[in-house]
């Protein structure tokens, strides 16, 4: 495009810009920044934008835009100052408090109820003396127990004993009788092993009269004695048989004893476990809140790095997004600490409400290499 011509196209477009500058909100003012998108604000009214007139001149034509956005800048009369781009909000955050730590470094539960510190020990002996199952199982010790001495009770000899005294006084007229009677027995009854039953019974009895109207006494005394020997010869009869009730009670016996061992076992072995499961969520929640703390302090430093000019500020979105996943940990790990707390206080039958901490640090030790001197000897 000729030089000439240039300049009318300019002298032109000034011209109409100034001619409507009365009746709308457009300047045009010459500048080193181009029309950008950033700087433009969309609040213009249409009636400025149909009073935006660019004449050209006949026979001219704009080969390229890029010289007339040079120079020109579209600045809205009433726009809103922007904030620098630098600058990026921030969410506002409450600094990470140091959770109160137990002798073993864990954390102390958020609790109104008091702290209640426990060893393995002390859940080993509360499980002992509070668990349901433990105690259920004692009592059926007792029945059980009970059974077996009935079950062993039957070759032992049942004796019976009795004593009857009896005393009547008679009168009639001119008579009088008085009469003592006194009787004592003895029933002793044995079961042998063949499955036969032997019986002894002893029976004595006394007695005295003496009638005022009658001359003399009539006194006496008796004894019975009777053995008796039943044995069955086809049916319940050896003493395979009949010594086998013995030998099951004493197997359901030692069966009973193994079920103790293995519910006292099982028991013993679930509280252990949840006193561990509630240990390991208590160093969880520190690791939680250590992770919280130093993603907010990532954020921190993200966003000075952004004022500074030495990030994008589209970075502080990455950091961001780590805070509020480690505060979605955080949330899991407390719900994990209680849940292993309800846990542990349902195995020792306590309290829901109790606020226990375990303070107990697992030792391990390395196990010693014992390598043979020859191995570290070449001959």
């Amino acid at each position: 495009m000729p030089s000439g011509s240039q300049e009318n196209l300019f002298s032109d477009l000034a011209a109409s810009f100034e001619s409507s500058s009365a009746s709308t909100s457009i300047q045009t003012q010459p500048g080193d920044h181009p029309f950008s998108l950033l700087n433009f604000d969309p609040s213009i009214s249409a009636d400025s934008l149909t009073s935006w007139q660019i004449i050209p001149v006949p026979g001219s034509r704009i080969k390229s835009q890029s010289n007339f956005t040079k120079t020109l800048k579209v600045i809205p009369a009433q726009s809103t100052p922007q904030s620098p781009p630098s600058q990026s909000p921030t969410i506002p955050r409450t600094p990470a408090q140091p959770p109160a730590q137990t002798r073993s470094g864990s954390p102390v539960s958020e609790s109104d109820q008091p702290r209640i510190d426990l060893t393995l020990r002390d859940t080993v002996i509360l499980a002992l003396e509070n668990n349901r199952t433990i105690q259920n199982q004692y009592l059926e010790r007792i029945v059980q127990r009970q059974d077996l001495a009935v079950a062993e009770d039957i070759f032992t000899p049942d004796f019976t004993p009795a004593l009857l005294i009896g005393w009547n006084n008679l009168e009639s007229a001119g008579s009088n009788a008085v009469s003592n009677n006194l009787e004592a027995s003895a029933d002793l009854r044995l079961r042998v092993p063949t499955g036969g039953t032997l019986s002894f019974l002893w029976r004595g009895q006394g007695a005295q009269q003496d009638g005022r109207s009658f001359v003399g006494q009539n006194d006496f005394v008796r004894q019975r004695l009777v053995l008796t020997l039943t044995q069955p010869l086809l049916r319940n009869a050896g003493a395979e048989v009949n010594r086998a009730p013995v030998r099951i009670a004493r197997i359901d016996e030692t069966i009973n004893l193994l079920t103790l061992k293995q519910t006292l076992i099982n028991e013993i072995t679930a509280a252990i476990l949840a006193y561990r499961n509630l240990l390991q969520a208590q160093e969880r929640l520190v690791i939680a809140r250590s992770s919280l703390a130093s993603a907010e302090q990532q954020v921190e430093d993200t966003q000075v790095l952004i004022d500074a000019g030495r990030r994008p500020a589209i970075d502080i979105i990455t950091v961001q997004r780590d805070v509020a996943t480690q505060q979605v940990g955080l949330l899991n790990a407390e719900g994990s600490v209680q849940q292993s707390q309800l846990n542990l206080l349902e195995i020792l039958d306590l309290s829901d409400d109790l606020n226990v901490v375990a303070i107990d640090t697992p030792m391990v030790e390395s196990p010693a290499l014992d390598l043979p001197y020859s191995t570290n000897c070449p001959e």
